[in-house]
C-alpha cells in the first residue's frame, strides 16, 4: 500500500511538472508573438539551455566539470529559461516593434511639413513674407525631411548627422497670430540623435525593466521546494560578472551558475538573431 501511494506521489509531482512546463511554453508562444522582432527567442533560449546542460553534464561524466544537472534540476532551468523574458508582457509594443529611429513617428513628421508647407504658401498669398523668404522656407523644408529620411535608417550616425539635427532642433514656424509649431517635437529630437539602434535612452530603460519585471511576476507563483530560486535565475538573467548588468548590478559571487547559463544563452541569441533592430 504503501508502495503504491509513492507511485501516485511520484505521478502526481510528474503531472505537475508537465503542466508547469507546457503552461511555460504557452505563455513563451504569448511573449514571442508580441513583436515579429522577438520571433522564436524565447523557445530558442530554453533550447540553447537544454544544450549547454547537455554539454556541461558530458563534461562532468569526462572528469572535466564539478557541476553535474540530474533531471529534475535540467527541468527547473529549461522552465526558468522558458520564463525569463515573461516581463516583456508588460512592455509597450510600440518599443518592442521599433524597427528604426523614429518608429511610427515618421508618417506624423511628414504630416506636419505638408502642414507647414501650407502655412508658408498662405503667407506667401497673403503677403506676409516674400517670394524669397517663401523659397527659402519650402527648401529647408525639403532638405530636412531629405535629411530626417536618411538618418532614420542609417545604423550609425556621425558627428555631422548629429550637429545637423542640433541645428535645427528649436525650428519653429510662427504663425499670424503668434502661435509657434515646432518642425520638431523633443521626442524626435531624442530619436534622430540616437548614434546606434533604435531606441532612445528612456526606451532602453522600459526594455530593461522587464528583467525586474519577470521576478516580480515569477514571485507571484507560488514555487515550493527546489523550484524556489526559479524567480531570481530567470530575473538575473541580464547581469554581469563586472556589475556592470541590470536590474540591481549584480557582481559574479552573487550570481549562481543557472543565472550565468541564462544569461549567456540569451547573448548568444541575440548576437546570432537577424531581427533585433535595437
Amino acid at each position: 500500500e504503501t508502495k503504491l501511494m509513492d507511485e501516485k506521489e511520484k505521478n502526481h509531482i510528474r503531472d505537475i511538472e508537465e503542466l508547469l512546463h507546457s503552461f511555460a511554453e504557452a505563455l513563451s508562444i504569448a511573449i514571442d508573438e508580441r513583436s515579429p522582432y522577438n520571433g522564436d527567442h524565447t523557445r530558442r533560449v530554453a533550447g540553447y539551455t537544454q544544450t549547454l546542460i547537455d554539454f556541461i553534464n558530458k563534461e562532468h561524466d569526462e572528469g572535466r566539470c564539478e557541476i553535474y544537472f540530474d533531471k529534475t534540476h535540467s527541468t527547473q532551468l529549461v522552465l526558468a529559461a522558458y520564463l525569463h523574458d515573461i516581463g516583456k508582457l508588460a512592455v509597450p509594443v510600440t518599443i518592442l516593434n521599433k524597427s528604426s529611429r523614429l518608429g511610427e513617428r515618421t508618417q506624423k513628421i511628414r504630416e506636419r511639413m505638408r502642414l507647414l508647407r501650407a502655412y508658408w504658401e498662405i503667407d506667401f498669398l497673403k503677403g506676409r513674407c516674400t517670394d524669397k523668404e517663401y523659397k527659402k522656407a519650402i527648401s529647408d523644408i525639403d532638405e530636412m525631411m531629405a535629411r530626417v529620411r536618411k538618418i532614420n535608417d542609417k545604423p550609425e550616425l556621425d558627428n555631422e548627422d548629429i550637429a545637423y539635427i542640433e541645428s535645427i532642433k528649436d525650428k519653429q514656424y510662427i504663425s499670424e497670430k503668434g502661435k509657434k509649431f515646432f518642425y520638431l517635437t523633443k521626442y524626435e529630437v531624442d530619436c534622430l540623435t540616437i548614434r546606434h539602434g533604435t531606441l532612445t535612452e528612456n526606451e532602453r530603460l522600459l526594455i530593461q525593466q522587464h528583467a525586474e519585471l519577470t521576478q516580480k511576476m515569477l514571485d507571484k507563483v507560488n514555487f515550493r521546494g527546489s523550484y524556489r530560486q526559479l524567480a531570481i535565475w530567470a530575473g538575473n538573467h541580464h547581469e554581469y560578472l563586472d556589475g556592470s548588468g541590470y536590474p540591481n548590478g549584480l557582481k559574479a559571487d552573487e550570481l549562481s551558475v543557472e543565472s550565468r547559463i541564462l544569461t549567456i544563452v540569451d547573448i548568444y541569441d541575440a548576437l546570432t538573431s537577424k531581427d533585433r533592430p535595437y
